[in-house]
């Protein structure tokens, strides 16, 4: 079987749906990873974003400002934790229902009970500056700043003791008056600890409160088995002139950390260099820096230090290289990418900050093949206990090593990036994807190292978060759903592919032929089209129950039958897995490069018959239930078909499964028509069972017995990401509710589907497909096109009564399926052409057009029929009305009649005098223009011209503007002119 040789022109085929509508980059997708470019991803090594009290995502602000409680001074409130400070030196931490708040409270030689004071007077707090993310206390002791800082993820405090004080502790070790075994101390009260997770150190849980403990490891504080917060030992380092960490060659200055904390009094935190270490030292000024890390977990790093074998370095804020036989590693959580993209590139990325070396470096980048933890790590070991394979990391060599990198000699402050992208590849194609943070990468010299040279390197420690490690990986996929970026006001729509005259997505039906997938997914690669794959709800049955058909039949009338699978949720989930591994198989081993979403099943309650082996048999679909094969009384049917669909959730549940165990990138859609016969709208049965109150009729109860069933078996999680409503209008309108007992409008559906969803609590994605895509019949170019504009014009501008609810996205695909039953692909025919056309004028945003849907674009008025004309209007004939701003904040509307019981649609209908109006609430929208969309039979040529000044008045409640020639063509008003 042939496969593509590339998948190169499929696998951006939504990806330009983002380009097209200008969408601002970068886009946050989780705290701690971005989109920077369609199908780009940057993991970042501190939380940029934080999560809002609505939940969405937005840039952390770091700098201190005046706090809103009394209480306290300045304060940060916009991250992932928080920090207050009151001028006097205290100063409190808040993350995940935990609080510590400390003051510095003395200097002294010793810990414990052998700690003593350096006897330097009274604490000074009047000398403050707040500067950004910074408080610092000037001469809090003499020659004793305080620092207390906000960084993304760290609460730096640094306590610096200053060159004067220095000197004079050296010259004490000197003459002995210091015991150089002993330590200097910036003990510290904890005024409060509110501790509300489990606290762990070494692997066992920790009482805080039992005794005086030391953090000679890190101490962790565990919520449901995820580190939340860490303290990390005590980091000691020499400053330069400009008060930055001194850079040169690396000086290892040996550190403690005493904490003794008390359940209704006043701790202890005590921060302690050892004395001996310092005697060694430049002159100028020691900073002691204690840090805490938040929601500790999104990278690792640290050096494997081969004239140190024992050594971790995982808190260290940068690392140096002096030796040539040292390694850095690296580990980064991508599991907010997903997982089954097909990766295109991974470029590691490292800054380094100071070399001492004359001649460039060469490195590469290696992937490691055990696990290691940033805590434990070391040349000998990888985890607390367990030695590497081979010391100094097991890794692959010369499999997936990058190409060579040259440090520059003598060049600091420079980015080295590292082509990673065939140890990632092996890592995130695996098992366990996690493989990319437990495992990740080695990076080594190729090279000697001299005595006396050395490289130093930022790492995810610093408090520099910009020039931390990161990680960008780009990929082919579809944007689709939760990874689309951010929803459209209004209407969320991808319309790159109706502005562009082609169309990206392509609808397969489960049922063709395994043998004919490959001219099928052939033709779709040829056109840069993805595929969504989409099948029945399930089992059927025939006419008798005598004779149950051996098979599976789904989709519109007729279309297929296939056998050779039991009709239960095991031959249902086979079904659907043969044929999505026949698509894997064929396209380069991976559905990803053609799959968007699979769809499994729609509320299609329609009978239809099949021939099999000669004879016809009607069949039912769901919602009739598997064990019934005839019609009853009205109460009784609605027991069947809310049965049917909790029978239909073990078919689904049993695809779903193993489809998300395969390909669990893949989106799982459901929904289907809301027209015609198949609406969701019907109201209650009307009898007076409390079994079924609030499950209506028809498929409104199939649905509500789907969503019930699914949510009993395992949770609303296992429930589609998505509903998705098929938009196709047949012979109906797309504002028909003819019949109210048979048909609604289109804002009663959406409410309808809506109530059926929360009456679960289930809250899915929403989209709309198929525009007008089914090009039979009566359908000429001029009703696909006005048909096709009310439809989008209503899809941009409904709002429910329900939850206030938007869609999400829309995909406009191509179906590929006409009355004949046969399987155009309309490329530049006319019959899909009109649409496309229409649609780059109606979603455009220059030349006066009106921009609906444009990025930014909302409603202020809501699409609804029009109230004032009901009575006055010929029998059966409606006016519709709505409103938007555009992306530029102007305000536009739209007006139109429609025929509610013509089956065959108006083309051309006579023109007539029509009101828009506007609420006094609304601020006055001033003078309006009436815009009229026009084109060629053919419509190879369209224009949006504009026409007269409306003219307005006040009328009751509303400010009423006069629209003459109101007729099926809507009329667009531009207010402001």
């Amino acid at each position: 079987m042939r496969r593509f040789v590339s998948a190169a022109g499929v696998v951006c085929v939504l990806a330009g749906l983002v380009a097209a509508q200008s969408v601002e980059y970068p886009i946050p997708i989780s705290e701690t990873s971005e989109r920077i470019a369609p199908n780009t991803v940057v993991f970042l090594t501190y939380p940029k974003y934080y999560k809002t009290v609505t939940g969405e995502l937005a840039p952390v602000v770091t700098d201190l400002v005046v706090s809103g409680d009394p209480e306290w001074d300045f304060e940060v409130n916009r991250g992932i934790w928080r920090l207050r400070v009151r001028t006097d030196g205290t100063f409190r931490a808040d993350h995940e229902g935990d609080a510590f708040t400390y003051r510095l409270e003395d200097i002294g030689i010793g810990g414990g009970a052998e700690f003593r004071s350096l006897d330097l007077g009274k604490a000074n707090w009047e000398k403050y500056q707040v500067i950004g993310d910074t408080i610092r206390w000037s001469d809090v002791y003499p020659n004793i700043d305080l620092t207390v800082r906000y960084v993304h993820d760290t609460l730096k405090v640094d306590t610096i003791v200053k060159a004067p004080m220095m000197r004079d502790i050296r010259a004490k070790i000197a003459n002995k008056e210091l015991d150089g075994n002993n330590y200097l101390t910036a003990r510290f009260t904890v005024l409060q600890a509110a501790v509300m997770a489990e606290a762990r150190q070494g692997g066992e849980i920790r009482d805080l409160y039992a005794e005086p403990f030391t953090i000679n490891e890190p101490l962790l504080f565990v919520r449901d088995n995820k580190v939340i917060h860490e303290v990390r030992p005590v980091e000691a380092y020499p400053l330069d002139a400009m008060g930055q960490r001194l850079a040169g060659a690396r000086i290892t200055l040996r550190t403690a950390q005493r904490w003794q904390l008390e359940r209704n009094a006043p701790g202890i935190a005590e921060m302690s260099v050892i004395l001996a270490d310092l005697v060694n030292l430049p002159d100028g000024d020691l900073c002691i820096d204690p840090t805490t890390t938040f929601a500790t977990g999104y990278t690792q790093d640290s050096l494997l230090d081969y004239n140190n074998q024992v050594a971790n370095y995982g808190t260290n804020s940068s690392i140096t290289w002096d030796n040539t036989n040292d390694r850095f590693v690296f580990g980064f959580d991508v599991s907010s990418m997903g997982s089954g993209k097909s990766i295109n590139s991974a470029t590691l990325m490292v800054y380094m900050v100071d070399a001492n070396r004359y001649y460039d470096l060469e490195t590469r980048a290696y992937r490691i093949t055990e696990e290691w933890t940033e805590g434990d790590v070391s040349w000998e070991e990888c985890i607390d206990y367990t030695d590497w394979t081979v010391p100094g990391g097991t890794f692959d060599s010369p499999e997936y090593q990058s190409p060579p990198v040259d440090f520059p000699g003598n060049d600091d402050f420079v980015w080295l990036e590292y082509d990673v992208t065939d140890a990632f590849k092996a890592h995130y194609y695996s098992a366990y994807p996690i493989y990319t943070f437990y495992k990740g990468f080695l990076v080594k010299p190729e090279e000697s190292l001299s005595a006396g040279e050395f490289l130093t390197f930022i790492t995810s420690e610093n408090a520099s978060t910009s020039v931390r490690p990161k990680l960008i990986v780009t990929y082919d996929h579809t944007q689709f759903g939760a990874d689309a970026g951010a929803g459209l006001p209004g209407m969320g729509s991808r319309l790159a592919g109706v502005k562009e005259d082609n169309l990206n997505v392509t609808r397969l039906f489960g049922g063709i032929s395994t043998a004919a997938l490959p001219d099928y997914l052939d033709e779709a690669q040829s056109r840069g089209m993805k595929v969504v794959m989409c099948y029945g709800c399930g089992p059927v049955r025939s006419s008798t129950s005598e004779d149950p058909l051996q098979g599976i039949v789904g989709g519109l009338s007729g279309m297929w039958y296939t056998a050779g699978y039991s009709l239960n949720a095991n031959g249902y989930r086979d079904y659907i897995m043969d044929r999505l591994s026949a698509v894997s198989d064929y396209i380069d081993g991976t559905i990803d490069h053609t799959i968007v979403a699979v769809e499994l099943g729609n509320e299609e309650d329609a009978g239809f018959n099949t021939i099999i082996g000669g004879a016809t048999y009607t069949v039912l679909k769901w919602p009739l239930s598997a064990t019934q094969n005839s019609y009853a009384s009205q109460p009784e049917l609605t027991k069947l078909q809310y049965q049917g669909g909790v029978d239909f959730a073990d078919y689904y549940r049993a695809a779903r499964d193993a489809i998300k165990d395969e390909w669990p990138n893949l989106e799982i859609i459901s929904g289907g028509s809301i027209v015609d016969e198949k609406v969701l709208a019907y109201p209650d049965w009307g009898g007076t069972d409390p079994e079924l109150a609030g499950i209506g009729r028809f498929s409104r109860a199939f649905v509500c017995g789907f969503i019930d069933g699914v949510t009993a078996a395992s949770s609303a999680s296992h429930l589609p990401e998505t509903i998705a409503i098929h938009g196709y209008t047949l012979t109906c309108g797309p504002e028909d509710y003819r019949d109210t007992g048979v048909r609604m409008n289109w804002n009663w559906r959406i409410d309808h589907l809506e109530d059926c969803c929360t009456r679960g609590s289930y809250e899915p994605d929403m989209a709309i497909t198929e525009y007008g895509m089914q090009c039979g019949g009566a359908y000429t170019e001029q009703k696909q096109a006005i048909w096709y504009m009310r439809r989008a014009l209503i899809d941009g501008t409904v709002q429910s009564v329900v939850n206030d609810w938007t869609w999400r996205y829309s995909l406009y695909f191509h179906h590929p399926w006409d009355t004949v039953g046969i399987y155009p692909w309309y490329s530049d025919s006319t019959t899909s052409r009109v649409i496309r056309k229409v649609g780059r004028t109606l979603h455009g945003e220059s030349s006066g057009e009106p921009g609906l849907g444009s990025l930014g674009s909302g409603v202020w008025i809501q699409c609804a029929t029009d109230p004032n004309f009901t009575d006055a209007e010929e029998d059966g004939e409606e006016t519709m009305r709505c409103g938007w701003t555009s992306a530029s904040n102007e305000k536009w509307g739209a007006v139109w009649r429609f025929d509610q019981n013509d089956t065959s649609g108006w083309w051309e209908c006579d023109g007539d005098t029509r009101y828009f109006d506007v609420p006094l609430s609304e601020a006055d929208p001033g003078n309006a223009r009436a815009y009229r969309f026009t084109g060629t039979s053919s419509y190879s040529t369209t224009t949006f011209s504009a026409g007269d000044l409306l003219s307005a008045e006040e009328v009751g409640s509303v400010t009423r503007y006069t629209v003459p020639d109101t007729d099926e063509n809507p009329v667009f008003l531009r207010f402001g002119q």
